[in-house]
């Protein structure tokens, strides 16, 4: 478990292989979302939340520029990969400049909405995007601290596939 006091100071993002330094302006990670279902039986004397897995994974970004990578894959899902979005960054403690952590998220999706807002001559366009993802991995320090892969019924929290005996009792 990571220490107190880190906190993200900087970020960058690469689209498809490309960086986005300089152009990317803010960056929505995917909100992590148990979905549950209630259950009040008999004998009970509450409900209780059971888990049915995860709710859909979602990753939005903003550019000031007209990215054409972005507008080339909208609604298209590339071959079994998707669109791939790598985002990285730095995570310092405190202000001690010598004790940075690396932080990188890996996700690969379908874009499926582009919002260009209003085009001004002389002002810095924009463009916000908003990806369905089939994959997210979140490492923080190169230790990976969450992997989703719904497609391969994979869910690494910490280190703990919490699928893989649900994976060996269907037999995939």
């Amino acid at each position: 478990m990571m220490e107190k006091g880190y906190r993200l100071l900087n970020c960058n993002l690469w689209l498809d292989g490309a960086n986005m330094q300089g152009v990317i302006s803010e960056i929505t990670p995917p909100k992590l979302t148990a979905k549950t279902e209630e259950l009040y039986a008999g004998g009970m004397s509450a409900p209780i939340e059971l888990q049915m897995g995860l709710e859909a994974l979602e990753l939005s970004f903003s550019l000031n520029d007209m990215n054409v990578t972005v507008l080339e894959n909208f609604g298209l899902y590339q071959s079994n990969e998707g669109l791939k979005v790598k985002i990285t960054g730095g995570l310092r403690k405190d202000n001690n400049a010598n004790d940075v952590k690396p932080f990188e998220i890996n996700a690969t999706g379908t874009v499926s909405e582009i919002d260009m807002g209003t085009l001004k001559p002389g002002e810095l366009g924009s463009m916000s995007v908003t990806m369905k993802l089939d994959y997210y991995k979140l490492s923080i320090d190169k230790n990976v601290k969450v992997e989703i892969d719904p497609i391969n019924m994979i869910q690494v929290i910490n280190g703990q596939d919490q699928l893989k005996n649900m994976r060996n009792a269907l037999g995939l």
